[in-house]
């Protein structure tokens, strides 16, 4: 129910993608590694600032700060 254990295998089976892709395509994969951190940041920042640690505050998060 944590949101940084969810995101960090989250992270781990991307990685895992990006191995893969590597083999086939190098230019693919860094385009796809700037596109996912690119991302992972902003739902990062955007939970810092909600101060959201677990599923159960995010589902509640939207009726203290609606988007």
């Amino acid at each position: 129910t944590q949101i940084r254990k969810i995101m960090a295998f989250s992270s781990i089976s991307h990685l895992g993608w990006m191995a893969i892709i590597i083999i086939y395509n190098p230019k693919l994969t860094l385009l796809n590694f700037c596109l996912y951190t690119l991302m992972t940041a902003a739902v990062f920042l955007i939970f810092n600032s909600m101060k959201v640690v677990k599923l159960s505050t995010l589902m509640t998060a939207w009726t203290k700060m609606p988007s």
